[in-house]
C-alpha cells in the first residue's frame, strides 16, 4: 500500500470515528455500532500487522464497536461484541507496549468489557477469568502508572463484585464491592467515577442482602449493617448530585429495603420516602413504589404481630410501636 492509499483510508476511517462517537452521544447505539462496523472495515486494509500505529487505529475501532454492542445490553448481539473484543486483543499483539501505556490501558479495558460481556450471558465463570486476565495486566505494568489505570483499576474491583453476586458468592462480593469504593474515593470526582461509585454502592447492598437471606445471616453480618446503610445513604447523595437515572438504579432500592426492613425497620420509611416520596430521585417509578409499599405493609404487620406475642415487655413493645409509626408514616409519603 503506498502512503496516499494509506493517508486516505486512515482519513476516511477517522471521519466514521467521528460520526460514531457523535452518536453514542446522542444514544444512538444502533447507528453507532453501524459506524464503527464501517470504520473497522476500512482500516482492516491498513497494514496493521507491520505497522503498529494502524494496529493501535484498528483496535480502536473494534474496541468501540464491542463497546456500543455491549451497551445496547441485548443478547442478540452479545456474540458480536465478544467478537469484536477478540479482535481487538488480536490486533493489539502487534502492538509493543514498552514505553505507552495507553496500549497497556486499552488492553485492561478491553478484558474487562470482555469480563462483563460473559456477565451479560450469565457465565460467571468466564467472567472471573477474564477479570484475572486484566488484573495480571495491572499486577505487571503498575495499577497507579496512568491515572486511567487507576480507575481501571477500581472498576475491575466493582464488576467483580457484580460477577461475584451473580456466582451467589456473596461474602467475597461484599468485600470486592468495598475495595472498589475504596478506591474510588481517590479519584477526582467526573461523571464516570460517580456513575461507578453509585454501582459499587448497590452491588455491596445486594451481596449484604444475599447474607441477610442466609440462615443466621442478620447474626453474621454483625457492624457491615451500618456500612451498607451507610453505602445507600452515598448512593443516594450521588444520585441527587448527577442527577443519574439508570434503570438498575431500582435495584439498589430493593435491596437497601430488605436490609433496613431485617436489621433497621424503624428507617425503613425513611428510606424508602427519601428514594421514592416527592421529589426522590425514582419517585416516577410507580412499579418499584407498589413494590415498596409491599415492604412496609409487611414490616408493619411484623411489627404488629411481635406486639401481640410480648405485650408485657414494655420496652419491646415500644420499639415495635416506633416501627409500626415509621412505616405507616412511610406508606402515608408514598401514597
Amino acid at each position: 500500500m503506498n502512503p496516499d492509499e494509506r493517508n486516505a483510508l486512515v482519513e476516511e476511517s477517522t471521519r466514521w470515528m467521528g460520526v460514531g462517537f457523535g452518536a453514542m452521544a446522542g444514544g444512538d447505539w444502533q447507528g453507532a455500532a453501524g459506524i464503527f462496523r464501517m470504520a473497522a472495515g476500512s482500516r482492516e486494509q491498513l497494514p496493521w500487522r507491520t505497522d503498529g500505529e494502524a494496529a493501535w487505529l484498528l483496535s480502536a475501532a473494534w474496541l468501540n464497536l464491542g463497546d456500543v454492542l455491549l451497551r445496547m445490553g441485548e443478547p442478540a448481539v452479545l456474540d458480536e461484541a465478544m467478537r469484536s473484543f477478540d479482535r481487538t486483543i488480536e490486533v493489539m499483539a502487534c502492538i509493543d507496549p514498552a514505553g505507552n501505556p495507553a496500549i497497556v490501558d486499552r488492553m485492561i479495558l478491553t478484558w474487562l468489557n470482555r469480563a462483563a460481556a460473559f456477565y451479560e450471558m450469565g457465565d460467571s465463570g468466564a467472567s472471573l477469568r477474564d477479570f484475572a486476565k486484566a488484573e495480571d495486566l495491572l499486577d505487571r505494568w503498575g495499577e497507579e502508572a496512568t491515572a486511567r489505570r487507576v480507575f481501571l483499576a477500581a472498576m475491575l474491583r466493582v464488576n467483580r463484585a457484580r460477577t461475584l453476586v451473580l456466582a451467589a458468592r456473596a461474602l467475597e462480593a461484599w468485600r470486592e464491592a468495598g475495595d472498589g469504593i475504596s478506591r474510588l474515593r481517590s479519584i477526582p470526582t467526573s461523571g464516570e467515577a460517580s456513575i461507578a461509585g453509585i454501582l459499587a454502592r448497590s452491588v455491596r447492598c445486594r451481596a449484604l442482602a444475599m447474607l441477610l437471606d442466609e440462615p443466621g445471616g442478620a447474626e453474621k453480618v454483625g457492624d457491615w449493617i451500618a456500612e451498607a446503610t451507610d453505602s445507600a445513604e452515598e448512593a443516594l447523595a450521588m444520585v441527587r448530585t448527577t442527577g443519574f437515572r439508570a434503570g438498575w438504579l431500582a435495584d439498589l432500592v430493593r435491596y437497601g429495603a430488605i436490609i433496613y426492613r431485617v436489621c433497621q425497620p424503624h428507617f425503613l420509611g425513611e428510606f424508602l420516602a427519601e428514594w421514592l416520596a416527592g421529589d426522590g430521585p425514582l419517585a416516577g417509578n410507580p412499579t418499584l413504589k407498589e413494590e415498596m409499599r409491599v415492604q412496609l405493609w409487611l414490616t408493619l404487620a411484623d411489627a404488629e404481630r411481635k406486639v401481640l406475642e410480648y405485650p408485657h415487655d414494655t420496652d419491646f413493645v415500644g420499639r415495635q410501636t416506633r416501627v409500626v409509626l415509621a412505616a405507616k408514616d412511610g406508606l402515608r409519603l408514598l401514597a
